[in-house]
């Protein structure tokens, strides 16, 4: 079984482009905050997806918004020209929940688009959010 389900806060400005083949990626990085007997510690994860998902990313999400994501972890690996083996683990984003919205009428002009908080709209209620 390979699930990932988190909430948390868009860290990195989403870097969007479209392949050869005309499909989408979107990558951007979130942050996760856990607290363990009075210590809290902080957790980055890279994100990656693909087709009309990474379209919607880009149309709705932005730094510093808050999302819950469902997906699974991929692993990559590789070897550089020195001859170092590297790796890298990223949630490839299956479905994306935005908790902050853009402002509708500014989805259209996604240049310098404010975050909102709306919960109206929001799929999550005030118990589902965990920080």
């Amino acid at each position: 079984m390979n699930n990932v389900n988190i909430i948390g806060r868009i860290t990195s400005e989403l870097s969007t482009q479209i392949l050869t083949s005309g499909t989408t990626v979107c990558k951007f990085s979130i942050a996760f905050n856990e607290k363990i007997s009075n210590v809290e510690k902080t957790y980055f994860f890279n994100l990656v997806s693909f087709g009309k998902t990474a379209e919607f990313i880009a149309g709705y999400c932005k730094k510093g918004g808050r999302v819950g994501i469902e997906g699974k972890l991929q692993q990559d690996r590789w070897e550089t020209k020195e001859g170092q083996k590297r790796q890298s683990v990223e949630i490839l984003v299956q479905k994306c929940s935005p908790i902050d919205w853009r402002e509708k009428e500014s989805i259209d002009n996604p240049i310098d688009n404010p975050i909102v908080n709306t919960p109206e709209d929001s799929p999550f209620s005030a118990d589902d959010i965990l920080f």
